[in-house]
């Protein structure tokens, strides 16, 4: 299958859990969701002012992490489109993302970003 939706070149791709749903960004700064049986996106995610450089969503599929060349982290809730937590303090563009889901109280899960690798040769845990 070939997806479209992306103006210009894709750089990362992840899937959620069951493998129903990819995440893809890229060059136009848009990060878009695809159920894996159609072509085109289902959600378009917009917050990043430069180009998106890797994705992660948690396992239970209701947030993902995304950082690219603005040296921002954004927390994404996925069915409400919209941004849940902002991460700054990189120096240098965000090459890689990595979420872990933590327990916050009891008897709940949130997921929290755990780390995002940069060009500045810097591994920063959030």
């Amino acid at each position: 299958m070939i997806y479209t939706g992306h103006k210009g070149p894709v750089y990362c791709g992840a899937f959620e859990g069951t493998g129903t749903y990819l995440l893809t960004g890229g060059h136009d700064k848009k990060i878009n969701l695809y159920n894996v049986n159609s072509s085109k996106p289902v959600a378009t995610y917009t917050g990043h002012s430069w180009e998106v450089h890797d994705v992660s969503i948690a396992s239970d599929g209701r947030t993902f992490l995304s950082g690219g060349v603005d040296k921002t982290l954004l927390l994404w809730d996925v069915t409400a489109k919209r941004v849940i937590r902002r991460f700054t303090g990189h120096q240098h563009l965000i090459n890689a993302v990595f979420l872990e889901l933590r327990p916050l109280q009891p008897q709940r899960h949130m997921t929290e970003p755990s780390g995002s690798g940069t060009f500045d040769r810097l591994l920063a845990f959030h």
